[in-house]
């Protein structure tokens, strides 16, 4: 069944309870193929087919956001696939390729590349070939400001959503947890964040570590008490 929900396209599909949808690899064996009509930037439109796996998002306090295949399919329960956005390259263009190929929504921190962008302030960065996120640095030793140790994390992409910080652990604030540009915006704006880490909860030689998201890439920062 399709339909328009508040703007967004939607479908659902309904089957039986199944054990191992994952295999002992971690590939799917049981998966979900979507097609439709794909628009590129140039107007350009064609039939594509995406393969979704089942694979659970679990957020955990202090550590970010981690993706792990899904066990079984259990009776009475709802699975969602929550499609931010779609890139040229990705998707095949024939339901055969589709079901034979890997997951378009699996999600890996090896398979990656990294490229050269002319910001100073931007050292570290990362690209599943569709989109980048960059960031000062991985690791980021903090200064001592009264009751906090401070740092200055900058952050740039390309991706019109804009990116997140996750799961701040208890006594660490931001100024900025998260960037979506405006219509008027550039999209690849750099954008600065200041981390506060409390003296009260923190002490010296200690490392802590934040999570940022911008599409299916995340990135860990660690912050350096000196």
């Amino acid at each position: 069944m399709v339909g328009t929900v508040a703007g967004n396209s939607t479908g659902s599909v309904y089957i039986p309870e199944i054990a191992g949808v994952n295999g002992a690899d971690g590939k799917g064996e049981t998966f979900i193929v979507m097609g439709g009509t794909y628009t590129s930037k140039d107007g350009v439109s064609s039939k594509k087919y995406y393969r979704l796996d089942f694979i659970k998002r679990i957020t955990e306090e202090g550590a970010g956001v981690r993706y792990e295949p899904l066990g079984d399919i259990e009776r009475n329960h709802r699975y969602i696939f929550d499609i931010d956005y779609l890139t040229d390259g990705a998707g095949h263009g024939d339901l055969e390729t589709a079901v034979s190929a890997d997951a378009d929504n699996r999600i890996s921190e090896t398979e990656i590349e990294m490229i050269v962008i002319d910001d100073k302030d931007i050292m570290d960065i990362t690209t599943d070939n569709y989109i980048y996120l960059g960031v000062t640095a991985g690791k980021i030793t903090a200064s001592e400001i009264g009751d906090y140790y401070t740092a200055r994390i900058r952050v740039v992409t390309n991706n019109q959503n804009g990116w997140q910080i996750e799961t701040l652990p208890e006594g660490v604030s931001v100024t900025l947890d998260s960037w979506r540009p405006a219509p008027s915006d550039e999209i690849e704006e750099v954008n600065s964040t200041w981390v506060f880490l409390e003296k009260a909860q923190y002490s010296r030689k200690q490392d802590v570590s934040l999570y940022i998201y911008s599409g299916n890439i995340r990135k860990t920062i660690q912050i350096l008490i000196p």
